[in-house]
């Protein structure tokens, strides 16, 4: 469980962050958020089967699966929502840009995690764990810095 809440708080704060530089929608980009409300309601479901089958390859793919869905969707709505216009006046290039490669970053990195599951699902699991801690204390870092700054 500690797993699929951290996996959440990471994706919130992502989706949070984007829908901070969106200034208007449209039923498309609802559907999109929407998609990405299915996936997240399917966190549980794959986290749940990675702990009850942690030693075997098709428990991290499927976990892997949900991670990647995530993603894409948040890249899906951020995509249309910057192709369509919506995006916020005064969000310049290099953030609209950060955006994607926060989103690639992870996706990247998750991906390499998965891939580890053809040596040991363990590691791999373990490897998706300290990029969730990473992505986590940088969370922190940045709530902070808020706070304080």
């Amino acid at each position: 469980m500690p797993l699929s809440f951290l996996t959440l708080t990471i994706f919130w704060f992502g989706q949070q962050a984007q829908h901070g530089l969106i200034a208007k929608s449209d039923r498309r980009l609802a559907t999109l958020n929407l998609c990405f409300l299915a996936f997240v309601a399917l966190l549980p479901f794959s986290t749940d089967l990675l702990a009850d089958f942690l030693e075997f390859r098709t428990a991290v793919l499927v976990y892997w699966l949900n991670l990647l869905m995530l993603g894409v969707t948040l890249f899906a709505s951020w995509h249309y929502a910057e192709k369509n216009g919506f995006v916020a006046e005064g969000v310049d290039a290099e953030a609209k840009r950060t955006v994607y490669l926060r989103i690639a970053k992870a996706q990247i990195l998750w991906a390499i995690g998965a891939a580890l599951c053809l040596v040991t699902p363990l590691l791999s699991v373990g490897f998706i764990l300290v990029v969730q801690l990473i992505y986590a204390a940088a969370l922190r870092g940045s709530l902070l810095r808020k706070v304080i700054g």
